[in-house]
């Protein structure tokens, strides 16, 4: 089994990473941790290779030569190889999840697509969701709890008013929402860890840009348009909201003036209506 955690590197805790100038974010002096998300995500997928002990575990990050820090900070945990994805796109501080999903894409497509791609999920990050896309993988997220159950995995997911239960089919783009903290190294693991070979890769700039193009399997939707591209602008946003202006049948209305003046227009239409 196959695994691969995928990791980020961020700002540490009480660091302010705007400038001075207040315009962009200064790096200088500033110092990098791991995510806190990616390492409960990490120890989720060291757990799960505690089962299966012929499991490889790669970490990748993606970023400038400081994003090792965190690809030791994973070797000495208990992964067995490190990748580093380098491009240009990825130099600046915080670069933008899109330019992140498709080096990482390339990069993966490269060493070989594992049976379980283990992220960090929250809000802060669409890496999860966009590596699914261009890796055409299955895609799910906000799970807590993973446990192996034969070659598939079984995890929870929490919903509002109760816990769903997921059995879950290799190869996937695993989410984990919430885990348990990642495991301390040893002062030897930290040394091997420290002198560690770290691979690099650098996906051609060709292949970044007609990756999110070349890659899908099906046509993207069509957009529905209105047929009169010159109405004015409530007579588009009518359109947009009833259907188009061949669909739906029925009257249209925008409403306009005050809020009670709305009020009073809408409980007619809907005294009209009950009348029929």
């Amino acid at each position: 089994m196959k695994i691969v955690v995928y990791l980020r590197q961020v700002f540490g805790p009480g660091y302010d990473p705007v400038s001075p100038d207040r315009r962009g974010l200064a790096e200088e002096g500033a110092w990098f941790d791991l995510h806190p998300i990616d390492a409960q995500a990490l120890e989720q997928a060291l757990l799960l290779a505690e089962s299966v002990p012929s499991t490889e575990i790669t970490v990748i990050a993606a970023g400038p030569e400081r994003v090792e820090r965190v690809l030791r900070a994973g070797l000495a945990a208990g992964a067995s190889r490190a990748i580093r994805v380098a491009s240009e796109a990825l130099e600046q501080p915080l670069p933008d999840d899109i330019s992140v999903a498709i080096s990482l894409a390339q990069a993966l497509k490269d060493a070989g697509i594992p049976d379980w791609l283990v992220c960090g999920d929250g809000e802060d990050s669409a890496v999860p969701a966009l590596l699914a896309e261009l890796l055409n993988l299955p895609l799910s997220n906000a799970l807590n709890d993973l446990a192996l159950e034969g070659t598939a995995i079984r995890a929870s997911r929490r919903l509002q008013r109760t816990t769903q239960q997921l059995v879950l089919q290799s190869p996937r783009v695993l989410g984990v929402l919430r885990g348990p903290m990642l495991r301390y190294p040893s002062l030897s693991q930290r040394h091997s860890a420290a002198i560690a070979q770290i691979e690099t890769m650098s996906p051609e700039p060709a292949q970044q840009g007609t990756l999110l193009c070349s890659e899908r399997t099906t046509a993207p939707k069509p957009i529905k348009k209105p047929e009169a591209l010159g109405a004015d602008a409530n007579q588009r946003v009518l359109d947009l909201f009833c259907g188009g202006v061949s669909g739906g049948g029925g009257s249209k209305q925008v409403l306009d003036g005050s809020v009670e003046e709305m009020a009073d227009t809408a409980a007619s239409i809907a005294v009209g209506l009950t009348e029929r």
